[in-house]
Parts: C-alpha cells; structure tokens; sequence
C-alpha cells in the first residue's frame, strides 16, 4: 500500500516537471524500464527504492544535485590509476624482482 502510494505521489510530481518516464528515471539514476514498470503496476519498488523516491518527493533538489554528482561523464574511468602511482609501482615491481 505504502509503496503504491509513492508511485502515484512521485508519478504526480513527475508530471508536474514536464518529464517523460525516461527523463525522470535518468536524471535520478534508475532504469528506465525499472521506472516504467512501477507507473504501470507491473512491478513494485523494492524497499530501498520506495525509499529512495519518498526522499525525491521530501528533497528533490537535494536528490537531484546528489544523482548529478554521482554521473560521471564519458572521459571518467572509474578505476584509473594516476600515472605516477602507476609508475611508482612499476619501479617497485622491477626492484623486487631484480
């Protein structure tokens, strides 16, 4: 019950900004089939998740400069080394193996 009620809160909102399914699932960090499915009472939300959008609709914009933060562009790479860490190591491989 709890969990329904949250969609059609958040589904409200969601039509209130203008934002397709997509858009509104994107711009917080969710699947958009996901999303999709919830709308539709195809699926329900999962704990954390109704969580997650009951604090959309009590801090949007605290949630939006979070999810905005957390996207990384397309020239991040998430477990890069920097290079004198990597050189360093190098070093000490070729030390220890000397």
């Amino acid at each position: 019950m709890f969990r329904a009620m949250i969609i059609q809160r958040v589904r409200a909102y969601r039509e209130e900004r203008g934002l397709s399914q997509r858009a509104f699932a994107e711009e917080h960090g969710m699947n958009p089939e996901t999303y999709k499915q919830w709308e539709s009472g195809k699926r329900t939300p999962d704990h954390q998740s109704a969580l997650l959008l009951a604090i959309i609709l009590e801090e949007p914009a605290l949630v939006e400069r979070i999810a905005r933060t957390l996207q990384k562009s397309p020239n991040d790479k998430p477990n890069a080394v920097p290079q004198r860490k990597r050189q360093g190591e190098s070093q000490k491989i070729r030390q220890a193996t000397a």
